[in-house]
């Protein structure tokens, strides 16, 4: 089992170009459903090990390899993150300060969803994740409370029935904080 601050740091390294700072790895951890963590012990754990980065997405292959080539070979400028490194590297070694460090969140908040560990917060729960997903919740809620514009030009397309279901999904998400007591949250931008 891991503290916050591990757990955090450990998702940074292994994943720079994804979470640069901690609001970004605790929405990942705790608002994203399915993404293969689950409650256990009142911590944050992962369900299988996994020891692979984003290295593992920014290698090439050797057909991308010779695309690249040939691409460079045309005078075209390639990103760092197609060869075979990632675009976010420098941040690795700053891990540990930047799971201690709030940031803005990369996009929008992910919708609610009833797998969702923010949404099913045990009562056990390990006194510095309770506050963690207080200190979520607080980045969330205003996001699900007042949706984007693009999430609700997305609804407008959907048949009455599938805007139903996600209104109930967002009305039963806020519900589910209030009912948790994750209603306060801590300051989302305030360093640890």
């Amino acid at each position: 089992m891991a503290n916050v601050e591990v757990t955090i740091q450990e998702l940074i390294t292994g994943f720079p170009c994804s979470y640069s700072n901690r609001t970004q790895a605790l929405h990942y951890l705790l608002v994203v459903g399915g993404n293969g963590y689950v409650w256990g012990g009142g911590e944050v754990v992962a369900r299988h090990a996994d020891s692979r980065t984003c290295l593992s997405v920014h290698t090439l292959s050797g057909r991308e390899l010779k695309i690249v080539e040939a691409a460079r070979r045309a005078g075209q400028d390639v990103p760092a993150g197609l060869l075979g490194m990632c675009p976010a590297d420098a941040l690795r070694p700053q891990a540990a300060r930047l799971a201690r460090t709030s940031g803005p969140l990369q996009g929008e908040a992910h919708p609610p969803s009833s797998g969702c560990l923010l949404l099913t917060v045990p009562p056990d729960t390990a006194p510095d994740w309770r506050a963690a997903a207080e200190e979520v919740a607080a980045v969330v809620r205003p996001l699900w409370e007042s949706p984007a514009e693009r999430w609700l030009a997305l609804l407008a397309v959907l048949t009455d029935d599938q805007r139903a279901y996600h209104r109930r999904q967002r009305a039963g998400a806020l519900a589910t904080l209030d009912a948790l007591g994750l209603t306060d949250g801590a300051n989302p931008g305030k360093d640890r």
